[in-house]
């Protein structure tokens, strides 16, 4: 399958026109969803025969359109794909057209910027090209210090000091965790996780923190238990980590919670799916996606406005994996 990006130029709108098929199964197909073949290949041919459309002189006047950027591999984290839901509804609502594109455009500008799920140096970099071309840009889940940035998100750091005081609260004194600094999502995690042990006046083990750029998931997984003071639970940063979390244990024999409690974030449909009964922050994805447009389309229609900030709250379900005390 090619991979799920539209040709610049290109339109949703456009794609379910040439494909004869829904808009909901064109929205799934961008989010990296499951559709049927059939489906996929009439996309993937309209992609392929839709050149950029023209615009006749003396017509409406063009919408409204939206770029959003995403990383190239988007379409592996589900996260992105509630995000995307989120920006075709409201976008929808709002009668704009929507491109999606990995990269950034450089011919016909659109009328303004998502950013979502990119590195640090890439999405500083790509805001300040939009900055300086004229461009309103807003970037999704990512909390800015500085004054003329727009962003909308929830607070990644509080909530992982809140999956981590959960571990704490279950009777965890030694926590675990996989995660590195590349974007300001995963730093803002890590510096949650040391909060909540600061705050339950718990030392810091270095040794108890890996970065997936040092050893994979299954190596650093394998050295964590082998400690003489192995952990007794694990802050996962997304589900997906806790759920390999658990299998691993399983596999190792290592009982969950009991020997190892284990909580993830981001609570997709998978971690309370049959067999997975996983511990989760949920973050609301689909509604980061709708206040990107609500901010992009204010930062469009106020320009006089230095920047538009929106910060959406989250919530922890606790399941399974770390429920050791019944009080919770």
């Amino acid at each position: 399958m090619n991979t799920k990006i539209l040709r610049e130029g290109q339109r949703i709108d456009d794609i379910v026109r040439a494909s004869g098929l829904s808009r909901s199964t064109v929205f799934r197909y961008f989010a990296g969803k499951a559709v049927r073949p059939a489906a996929a290949s009439s996309i993937e041919r309209a992609i392929a025969v839709l050149g950029s459309p023209q615009k006749d002189e003396g017509s409406e006047p063009r919408r409204r359109e939206i770029l959003v950027s995403l990383p190239p591999n988007y379409t592996s984290f589900k996260g992105y794909a509630e995000t995307l839901e989120g920006i075709f509804a409201r976008a929808r609502e709002a009668g704009a057209a929507v491109w999606i594109d990995s990269r950034r455009s450089e011919s016909r500008p659109p009328q303004g910027v998502i950013i979502v799920g990119k590195r640090i140096a890439d999405e500083d970099e790509e805001a300040a090209a939009w900055k300086q071309a004229g461009v309103p840009c807003v970037l999704v889940n990512r909390i800015l210090e500085e004054e003329d940035r727009s962003w909308v998100a929830a607070d990644c750091r509080e909530a992982a000091a809140l999956a981590v005081s959960h571990l704490v609260g279950q009777g965890c004194h030694r926590i675990a965790a996989w995660i590195d600094e590349a974007s300001r999502v995963s730093r803002d995690k890590l510096r949650g996780y040391g909060d909540a042990l600061k705050a339950a006046s718990l030392p810091s083990a270095p040794e108890l923190v890996i970065a997936p750029s040092t050893l994979s998931l299954d190596e650093a997984f394998e050295r964590l238990m082998a400690l003489p003071d192995p952990p007794d639970g694990w802050f996962s940063p997304d589900d997906e980590i806790g759920m390999r979390v658990m299998v691993l244990a399983a596999a190792r024999g290592i009982a969950v919670p009991r020997d190892l409690a284990i909580v993830g974030m981001n609570d997709i449909a998978a971690a309370s799916g049959l067999g997975a009964s996983l511990s989760s922050v949920r973050l609301p994805f689909r509604e980061m996606g709708e206040a990107a447009i609500d901010a992009l389309n204010r930062l469009i229609e106020r320009p006089c406005e230095r920047s538009v900030r929106i910060l959406l709250g989250h919530s922890l379900s606790i399941r399974a994996s770390s429920r050791r005390k019944d009080s919770e």
